[in-house]
């Protein structure tokens, strides 16, 4: 017999004997466990290749959470010391797969330690297809509880939490009621090349670098925000703790810039040095030394898109600080006001000569959008119409964004000038940016509807643009195609999506378990050690990093990314107030209503 005669003697032996025994409980295989969980899988028949199945997973005790691949929830109980879950898979495919997978992963989560569950499954074929498909790749969370849909959205709660995960990126010496249980001071060395004190500011994404250019955008856009939707934060009983967030970066930048000396810090920490790195920022120089140089912007170098953008966000935050500590807002706009005239006499991007170690994540690729926002800022807080002629000056006509970004903001720059103005130019700037993003327009739409821009972070730019569709819809443009286009795309973001899940961290009960992250990846400090084997630990991270706006799907709506970032937030945030504010106003589409109800859906039903 042929070796080939062989192989598909053993293949239809396999079949026959999975298609005596797949109705049978077979028990789960394991692949590693840790002290509150188990990372396993279970074999699907090779007679249910192709027509689809059920799995119904038993567990003799009562489990918290789980996450599978490949199948979608169909119910659960759990209860009297043991759970049951059944999922489905529908043999409905993505990424150019033809087969289903033959073994399908899963990890069962505990709610406490030392508690580890026997699990057996059981598959069956279906007679039917379900009328929410399941597609292949990762669901990241099934519960116990249905995900939220459309009607249940509650943009407070969300804005809330968003302001949490700020503070999970704080870096100093942290507050006694800092909210965050497993974070602590770090980084309080920090310091300038003459021992200037450089503590503080908020970390960037999962790393430890503080730069200044996105730190800068994020304030910019969070402060922004709380100008224009001021009510939102009250209503949503959040307005203390955004004074309180916001002011943790703008006292950094404040430490940052010395008038006297002209010389302005932009980044602390090497790129390389850090991300070399995988564990607690409490931690970086317990164990060994971390070099964390300061990189600075002095009267001979370029440098006018981070000084800027840093300008704006201090007037920015001098505006909304102005009713709530005014000697504070006088302390910001002095500085706002020093920066920006040492911004428009260095003229250039800050990766040309001064920080170059920035070009290798942050290359900054123009300045004049920075001058001309922190020019708008100035002149709103002012009334200064030098300020505004300058604001002019620097914008640039008849170009459409790629993206509004860290790194783009021309089109909040019309936003602004028409908000001082009026002329429909800028206006028709702004319409021209929006439209891009929706149906219709230049960008690929996912299949449940979401604005996809890149695959690094794709909500955060559907979020931004989103922010600057509620806007132009505040200004009185755009109307409720805007409005319900920006509401879709927050609403995807939550959990009417694809995979039926929040891409906002701690929102709702389904959600991204594994965010890349060092601080939330690692055990209860301080004495659990933590290093690379964190990251590639299977299991979810040990600390829930609330609040947090993961990167998102591909172009077919599933999960890929779990990058986080500061400037993921910024947009989101202000977004949200923007729907609170609409909310408030009761001027939001009413999901009770049958119309307007399917008006917004997007994939949920």
């Amino acid at each position: 017999m042929s070796t080939t005669h062989v192989a598909v003697f053993w293949w239809i032996l396999a079949a026959v004997l999975f298609s005596i025994i797949h109705a049978s409980p077979q028990p789960l295989h394991i692949r590693t466990q840790w002290n509150n969980g188990i990372d396993g899988y279970f074999i699907v028949s090779p007679s249910l290749l192709g027509r689809g199945w059920t799995a119904t997973i038993t567990c003799n005790k009562e489990i918290d959470q789980i996450e599978i691949w490949s199948a979608m929830l169909i119910s659960s109980n759990i209860g009297s010391g043991k759970s049951t879950v059944v999922v489905r898979n529908d043999d409905i495919f993505s990424d150019g797969d033809s087969h289903p997978p033959e073994e399908v992963e899963i990890v069962v989560r505990m709610a406490t330690d030392n508690n580890i569950p026997q699990c057996t499954t059981e598959t069956n074929p279906i007679s039917a297809p379900a009328t929410t498909p399941a597609m292949n790749g990762r669901t990241t969370l099934l519960t116990t509880t249905e995900p939220p849909t459309p009607k249940d959205f509650n943009y407070s709660e969300a804005l809330s939490l968003s302001i949490l995960f700020y503070d999970a990126q704080r870096s100093g010496v942290l507050p006694a009621d800092n909210p965050i249980p497993w974070r602590s001071d770090s980084a309080v060395d920090d310091h300038g090349d003459y021992g200037e004190d450089l503590s503080g500011g908020w970390y960037n994404a999962g790393d430890h670098v503080k730069f200044n250019l996105p730190m800068a955008s994020s304030a910019h856009l969070l402060s922004w925000g709380l100008e224009i939707w001021k009510d939102a934060y009250q209503s949503a009983g959040q307005l203390d703790m955004m004074y309180d967030m916001l002011k943790w970066p703008l006292d950094y930048f404040l430490k940052c810039w010395n008038p006297q000396t002209q010389e302005y810090y932009a980044q602390v920490g090497k790129g390389k040095e850090d991300h070399r790195y995988w564990g607690r920022p409490e931690d970086m120089s317990k164990f060994r030394p971390m070099w964390r140089p300061a990189y600075k912007c002095t009267r001979n170098d370029q440098c006018s898109d981070v000084a800027g953008e840093t300008a704006a966000a201090l007037a920015s935050g001098a505006i909304v600080f102005k009713d709530k500590n005014a000697t504070y807002s006088n302390e910001l706009l002095t500085a706002a006001k020093s920066l920006y005239a040492f911004a428009k006499s260095n003229q250039g991007t800050y990766g040309t000569t001064a920080i170059m170690d920035a070009n290798n994540y942050y290359r900054s690729n123009s300045y004049k959008d920075e001058l001309c926002t922190a020019a708008m800022e100035l002149y709103k807080l002012t009334n200064d119409a030098s300020y505004l002629q300058d604001a002019i000056s620097f914008y640039v006509p008849n170009s459409k964004s790629w993206a509004f970004s860290w790194d783009d903001k021309n089109v909040q720059c019309a936003l602004m000038l028409y908000r001082a103005q009026g002329s429909r130019h800028y206006a028709a700037q702004v319409d021209d940016f929006i439209r891009s993003y929706m149906p219709g327009g230049e960008l690929t739409q996912t299949p449940c509807g979401l604005a996809w821009r890149l695959g690094v972070g794709p909500l955060r730019y559907a979020a931004n643009a989103a922010l600057v569709a509620l806007m132009a819809v505040d200004e009185g443009f755009g109307g409720d195609a805007y409005k319900i286009w920006a509401l879709k795309q927050i609403n995807y973001m939550l959990g009417d999506n694809k995979q039926r899940m929040s891409y906002q961290i701690g929102y709702g009960t389904k959600y991204p378990q594994k965010p890349y992250h060092r601080a939330s990846s690692c055990p209860d400090p301080p004495t659990s050690p933590c290093g690379w084997d964190n990251i590639n630990n299977p299991g979810p991270s040990p600390q829930i990093l609330r609040g947090a706006l993961v990167g998102g799907p591909d172009v077919n709506d599933v999960y890929v990314d779990n990058h986080v970032g500061c400037d993921f937030n910024a947009g989101f945030q202000s977004a949200l107030a923007g729907l609170i504010h609409l909310q408030n106003q009761g001027r939001l589409p009413s999901s009770s209503d049958p119309l307007q109800s399917q008006q917004i859906k997007n994939c949920v039903t």
